[in-house]
């Protein structure tokens, strides 16, 4: 039995160095299963598409880490709604939360979560402080001591260079038309 030991814990210690998530890789680079031009292309379906719905109350579509598909709207300044759709994986057309919809849109719309969901994206969140949509990145990482990444999907050089932006994010890494951020560590001042 002694003998065991120490080749099992050999064989633990080359698996865990060899097959663990590289936190390198998830702090700095976009990583994508399908090609970045389908992902561009449907993350501005989704930004349409949640543009659509109006600006002033829309906050947040997204998929949880949990695989629960959820909308959040502003219907009055002080009144904050979360509708749970359901699992991303079995919510259908004749869902409740899809009720006023054209089903042609949700059926679109559904697939356009699900393929981003594949790519990591989470969904869309609209920043009504910065003007800018941001869609949550690689959120299964419950191990990120730095919060929440974002891709921003960059349409002019301008939108990089705004006061509010550089002020609150960091450019980690950029493919094409996307760029990855992280929040720079802002306080407000006198806090520590």
């Amino acid at each position: 039995m002694k003998f065991l030991i120490a080749p099992m814990c050999i064989v633990g210690f080359v698996y865990y160095f060899a097959f663990r998530p590289n936190p390198a890789v998830y702090e700095s680079q976009i990583v994508l299963k399908d090609p970045i031009q389908s992902v561009q292309d449907s993350m501005r379906v989704l930004r349409q598409w949640c543009e659509a719905i109006n600006p002033n109350i829309f906050i947040s579509c997204y998929v949880r880490q949990d695989s629960v598909f959820h909308f959040k709207v502003n219907k009055a300044t002080l009144l904050v709604s979360h509708y749970n759709i359901g699992r991303i994986d079995t919510v259908s057309l004749l869902n409740p939360g899809f009720v006023n919809l054209p089903k042609a849109k949700v059926a679109r719309l559904l697939r356009v979560i699900k393929f981003l969901n594949r790519n990591q994206i989470g969904g869309i969140v609209h920043d009504t402080s910065t003007e800018s949509w941001w869609y949550p990145y690689q959120l299964d990482n419950h191990n990120d001591v730095q919060g929440i990444r974002h891709l921003f999907l960059v349409e002019s050089a301008e939108d990089t260079l705004k006061p509010t932006f550089t002020y609150y994010y960091k450019i980690v890494d950029r493919r094409s038309q996307l760029i990855l951020t992280r929040s720079n560590d802002v306080r407000p001042r006198g806090a520590r």
